[in-house]
């Protein structure tokens, strides 16, 4: 791999964490525009609030596809969020979905086979396999890369689980999550601009 101050191009994904939800100015304070500018590099940031792993997934991949040329100079950081988020793809658009909503516009509720469908242990092992897909096309591809969990619930995100699993390259991984950084209690507030500045220092730490 090269040396990261060698890269043209940061690309970062993942839901409102990464997004900067709450920054007064969001594309100037969140962490992946100041860890751009550490690393005098052009910031690609195609989060969302409320993003799921499947629409990272997906948008990542599009863009790959889209920026073959841009790839060997590409630094890949993607932020894993809560895997109960999802899509579907509905009357000829992407829409997503939160287990244990109510949708008018799908003929089953939700709610009547999450028990089953999306129990934690389903959404432990598709968290996982998610990882793995995209940390083993990267290696592929030979593009260099780092990726955190947004926040670790203990069960389906739990950062020690994670260590333990065999196919997961913890070595690419941040070892605490962003949530966990700046002190917060999931749900209760998003990241402030000095937890996005010490958020890009630990990043730039990690993979320097």
């Amino acid at each position: 791999m090269k040396d990261i101050r060698e890269y043209n191009y940061l690309y970062v994904n993942g839901d409102s964490y990464t997004f900067g939800l709450d920054l007064e100015i969001h594309l100037k304070d969140r962490w992946s525009k100041i860890l751009s500018e550490k690393l005098n590099c052009i910031e690609i940031n195609e989060s969302i609030n409320g993003g799921s792993n499947d629409r990272m997934i997906r948008k990542f991949f599009e863009w790959t596809l889209k920026n073959k040329n841009k790839l060997k100079d590409t630094f890949v950081i993607l932020g894993w969020t809560v895997p109960y988020r999802y899509e579907i793809f509905y009357e000829g658009k992407w829409t997503p979905r939160k287990v244990g909503d109510y949708y008018e516009d799908v003929l089953t509720r939700v709610g009547e086979i999450e028990c089953d469908y999306f129990h934690d242990e389903v959404l432990k092992r598709k968290f996982i396999e998610q990882i793995i897909l995209v940390q083993n096309f990267l290696k592929l591809k030979n593009i260099n890369y780092t990726f955190f969990v947004v926040v670790d619930d203990g069960v389906c995100t739990e950062i020690e689980y994670l260590k333990k699993y065999p196919y997961v390259d913890f070595d690419r991984f941040m070892d605490i999550s962003f949530d966990e950084f700046s002190g917060n209690v999931w749900g209760k507030r998003h990241p402030n601009i000095k937890d996005h500045f010490e958020w890009s220092n630990k990043l730039y730490g990690k993979i320097r």
